[in-house]
């Protein structure tokens, strides 16, 4: 049975049938080198990616910027594409880390960066930080955008727009926001140093 229909059921996970399908999509990409891999990454932000981004987004940031704000894209992609992506924006990238044998893409490494592992690895990464802000698009995103002062959910699937809507129905609670204006790409995630 697909997997889709699998979640649907629910049956399946979508975390778990997130890291399958991204453990089955990387072995298109096996015996690659390092550098032919970064090549791919950096050819898909040049010219599918980076046109389509949304410049009031880039706006936002510079502001975030301005005042002092380190700038962090994490997402559930591969990490070359999220570092080509984010040397673009001048931000810092957490992806999901590939493995390599011999120098040769082999796979990717488990747990992919989503769900709980989002917010885990912002955590590892930069300690016991204030995140100003925090946006994303689909459910992956919860844990990250929950940990921030203005939780927001961008554009939201339909699950994530679910959560949204449940939690600012709740009195009293200021948590999470969403918005259909282009304000920030999923997993940007703006927090003071």
């Amino acid at each position: 049975m697909p997997r889709y229909l699998l979640v649907k059921l629910g049956l399946l996970s979508r975390e778990k049938a997130m890291s399958e399908w991204m453990q089955e999509e990387i072995r298109l990409f096996r015996g690659l080198s390092r550098g032919e891999f970064h090549q791919m990454a950096e050819w898909v932000v040049e010219h599918e990616m980076w046109p389509q981004r949304r410049k009031s987004v880039m706006a936002e940031l510079e502001a975030y910027r301005h005042v002092g704000a380190r700038i962090v894209l994490s997402s559930s992609a591969y990490q070359p594409i999220v570092d080509a992506f984010g040397s673009q924006m001048a931000a810092d990238a957490i992806g999901s880390s590939l493995l390599y044998t011999q120098d040769k893409v082999s796979g990717v490494e488990l747990p992919i960066n989503a769900y709980q592992y989002k917010a885990a690895h912002i955590k590892t990464r930069y300690g016991p930080v204030q995140i100003l802000a925090a946006y994303g698009d689909t459910a992956s995103d919860i844990p990250m955008i929950e940990m921030s002062q203005e939780p927001v959910a961008v554009f939201p699937n339909k699950k994530l727009r679910r959560v949204a809507d449940a939690r600012i129905l709740i009195p009293g609670f200021c948590g999470m926001l969403y918005t259909f204006e282009p304000r920030f790409l999923a997993g940007l995630c703006p927090f003071a140093h």
